[in-house]
């Protein structure tokens, strides 16, 4: 094996990694809810903590943290039987205060609240106006505080997460040539990283491997040759094999080949594309 920098390590200490078959088991779907249906409320709530979370000013990667916890919880738990908004608003809480930027548990609610019901506001006006009711308020701290504590029951408080982007900013540096499309792949890899929150990649690697991915099809994106170097290919420079590249990361949906190359092709809004197809963002999709 080729001798590399030392990469971030796995996804989080002791949380475990999934088969796409065991994602496919989950216990939402055994607890009778369809396969595209679960695919399809995953999609609403990694919108709905990624578009809190950036209305909050919260860095990415405690956005992606969020979310990773938020996965991790819906592995174990069935949908069927939570609140997936209400879990999403207590992974996001929580994963301020784990990756250092902690927000007040109450503009977290109230952001929260006012994305929930915005879609229906028209409707629904009361609902939006509960926002900045302080009784409403109190009862939902109370509620994220329980989710919150499920969550860490769910994941055995195992709260060392890693993320892939500083993985990717190591491999940039160390890797890519330099010229004309080096800006270029840095940026296109790390939207793929960030569309990849709205997949269960992360359930399924470690956050090197895609870091890796993303770099790889950022360099397809652009038409560079990818990197070589002293006779060694890219899979062997990153530690990572041609099946999973080509395999697993373009081969299905929810990856990171079907995410990125067409994103503006049918909508204007950053979601994650399969076939062709806007399925993830707020204006094509039903809430």
């Amino acid at each position: 094996m080729v001798n590399q920098p030392a990469l971030s390590g796995i996804g989080s200490e002791g949380l475990p990694f999934y088969s796409r078959e065991e994602l496919l088991q989950s216990p939402s779907v055994r607890d009778g809810l369809e396969p595209h249906r679960e695919a399809q409320l995953r999609r609403q709530y990694t919108h709905f903590v990624t578009d809190v979370g950036k209305n909050l000013g919260v860095p990415q990667w405690a956005i992606y943290t969020a979310v990773f916890l938020c996965h991790h919880y819906f592995a174990k738990r069935s949908m069927q039987r939570n609140d997936r908004y209400l879990v999403a608003t207590a992974c996001l809480y929580l994963s301020c205060k784990v990756q250092e930027s902690p927000k007040y548990l109450r503009d977290v609610i109230k952001e929260a609240e006012r994305k929930k019901w915005e879609r229906y506001a028209r409707d629904h006006p009361g609902e939006l106006r509960k926002c900045d009711d302080i009784p409403h308020l109190e009862t939902m701290r109370d509620q994220v505080l329980v989710a919150e504590r499920a969550v860490l029951y769910t994941v055995s408080f195992q709260l060392r997460i890693k993320v892939p982007y500083p993985d990717v900013i190591q491999l940039h540096n160390s890797l890519t040539r330099e010229g004309p499309h080096k800006q270029d792949i840095f940026d296109i890899a790390w939207s793929f990283l960030n569309d990849s929150v709205h997949t269960t990649l992360s359930l399924q690697y470690p956050p090197e491997k895609l870091a890796a991915a993303a770099l790889y099809l950022a360099h397809h994106v652009v038409g560079a040759p990818l990197p070589h170097k002293d006779g060694h290919g890219f899979c062997e420079l990153t530690n990572i094999t041609e099946f999973e590249l080509k395999g697993e990361w373009q081969g299905g949906r929810g990856t990171f080949g079907a995410a990125g190359a067409d994103r503006h092709r049918v909508c204007s809004h950053p979601a994650i594309r399969m076939e062709g197809r806007c399925q993830g963002c707020y204006c094509c999709m039903d809430h």
